[in-house]
């Protein structure tokens, strides 16, 4: 082989390793880096702040009822569940824990065991919160229920919310089951004015 052609096959075989070369090594950072969080990680979605955690706040002193619960679809990405209290002593939302759980649950009425629509479930429990007042005075006492809405709310065209339904929880707990369509982000906040606390799922 002439002693050009010999060089120009010698230079064509080194670029060639360098090309190979930088092709593993690039493959090599691709292996090392991250995946790319996903909403159902608690990343991503349409929430600014979210989780898919346990979120928690203490328990009131005082006496709290539940009196109304209500969802609704906030856009084309979000869905929001909203519940509200009367509160004996100071006008202030009741504590809570938010979290994901497996089913089956208990059924409000009946005690009979059960899944909701959906895929997955939000537990949302509101501790020394309760859906019945004993009024009168004492030996001549009566239970009024403060919480008259639905057991079971199923609404239609929402984005991920499947049913909300009220089950029955330890004693002096009131449980809530969100059903979803898959574990979504969800932040939860609390006001005042009537106490309230609300759950937003995107």
């Amino acid at each position: 082989m002439p002693p050009v052609a010999r060089c120009l096959l010698v230079a064509a075989i080194a670029a060639a390793a360098a090309c190979s070369g930088g092709g593993d090594d690039a493959g090599t950072d691709a292996a090392n880096r991250p995946p790319p969080t996903s909403s159902a990680q608690g990343g991503g979605g349409c929430l600014d702040h979210s989780s898919t955690v346990r979120r928690r706040t203490p328990a009131a002193d005082e006496n709290v009822f539940l009196v109304d619960a209500r969802v609704s679809k906030l856009d084309e990405c979000a869905d929001q569940v909203v519940w509200e209290f009367r509160s004996d002593g100071a006008q202030l939302p009741p504590g809570y824990t938010v979290e994901y759980q497996p089913g089956p649950f208990a059924d409000f009425t009946s005690g009979d065991e059960f899944e909701p629509g959906g895929d997955a479930y939000l537990v949302v429990r509101f501790p020394k919160v309760s859906t019945v007042e004993v009024v009168g005075a004492e030996g001549d006492q009566e239970f009024e229920t403060t919480y008259n809405g639905r057991e079971s709310i199923d609404p239609s065209g929402m984005n991920h919310l499947e049913e909300a339904r009220i089950v029955q929880g330890a004693e002096g707990v009131t449980q809530w089951v969100v059903g979803l369509d898959g574990e979504r982000p969800f932040s939860v906040d609390a006001s005042t004015g009537p106490p309230k606390v609300v759950l937003t799922i995107g």
